[in-house]
């Protein structure tokens, strides 16, 4: 008994010996990230770059940086089409900016013609267009907003010498009486040398024959190129003239004959000659003469300009000039029709 209290002490004494030396718990450390090693270059040592470029090959080509693209000018949807025959503030507006950049000459009229079209083109042509003759919004864009517009060459283009067109052969007429003897008839001679006021080129007018509809066109030769053209239409003051040359060759039985100062037009069965002497001119119809009043007839840079004025007396025409589409509405019935009705 006393043997079993006494290893029963012993043990108890031992446990509590060995729980007294055993170290206390402890929580374990959260690890930590080691800061980034920083290692010193040597004096006189530059640093390697971070990306190595690779050595160039002997011999191999030396790539070319590719250029940027030259930015280009978004086109300006406000601009509204302007083309041929147009007219108004926004056609005046591009002719000024024509003749400023050297393409167009004269003045700014408002009035869109075969002039301000050639100039357009050229235009066109210079600044990398769409050569159409149509001012689009594109083209617009570069001529009123581009800084890099291109302008007319300054010098002096070559001038090449037009081929001569000789008049065609005069028709069989009676012999012209001499201006002397036409004293006491009714026609009497009129002057034919500018008046005061000059006459003014309608750029975009148009004739059109008998109501048909369609506009009178006719051959051409400008800067020795045959072109398709609406006869030429000029004002003068109050009244409508137009190039006599234009108006025959518009109409295929209308025809137009010089000789010398005469001048003989036939249309619709009436034979017309007009004789100019010195700066006076006469006038026959069918041998019949005429009274040519001021203004009937013009010569204006060799061409010859009649008044709507004298087509009606010589032809028995009606002419009607509508000043809004700028056209010329001549109705001409031949002369045997004319005479059976009246």
């Amino acid at each position: 008994m006393d043997f079993l209290k006494t290893l029963m002490l012993y043990m108890t004494l031992t446990f509590a010996t060995s729980v007294q030396g055993a170290p206390p718990p402890q929580e374990t450390p959260v690890p930590t990230m080691a800061p980034p090693a920083v290692v010193s270059q040597a004096p006189g040592v530059s640093a390697a770059p971070a990306t190595a470029t690779p050595s160039a090959v002997p011999g191999a080509p030396t790539a070319v940086p590719t250029p940027e693209p030259k930015p280009t000018i978004t086109p300006n949807a406000a601009y509204r089409n302007i083309e041929l025959n147009d007219r108004g503030a926004s056609v005046r507006q591009m002719q000024e900016r024509l003749i400023e950049l050297g393409y167009l000459t004269g003045e700014a009229d408002g009035a869109f013609g075969r002039q301000t079209y050639r100039a357009l083109r050229a235009f066109q042509a210079a600044n990398g267009l769409t050569v159409d003759g149509v001012a689009g919004q594109r083209t617009q864009t570069i001529l009123y907003e581009s800084p890099d517009v291109v302008a007319a060459p300054t010098q002096t283009p070559a001038v090449t010498q037009a081929p001569t067109i000789a008049p065609p052969a005069p028709s069989a007429l009676p012999a012209m009486e001499p201006e002397a003897a036409l004293d006491g008839l009714v026609s009497t001679p009129t002057d034919v040398t500018e008046p005061p006021a000059a006459p003014i080129l309608l750029q975009g007018a148009a004739i059109v024959l008998n109501d048909s509809g369609e506009k009178l066109t006719c051959l051409r030769q400008e800067d020795g190129v045959t072109i398709r053209v609406a006869p030429r239409v000029w004002r003068l003051e109050d009244g409508i003239m137009l190039n006599l040359s234009d108006l025959a060759a518009s109409v295929d039985t209308w025809t137009l004959a010089q000789d010398s100062a005469v001048y003989t037009f036939t249309a619709e069965g009436y034979t017309v000659v007009l004789t100019l002497n010195d700066s006076a001119a006469v006038c026959r119809v069918d041998d019949v003469p005429l009274a040519l009043e001021t203004s009937d007839i013009l010569l204006l840079d060799d061409q010859l300009l009649i008044s709507t004025g004298l087509l009606e007396r010589a032809l028995n025409a009606q002419t009607e000039w509508d000043s809004e589409e700028s056209t010329l509405m001549l109705r001409v019935r031949h002369k045997d029709v004319a005479q059976a009705t009246d």
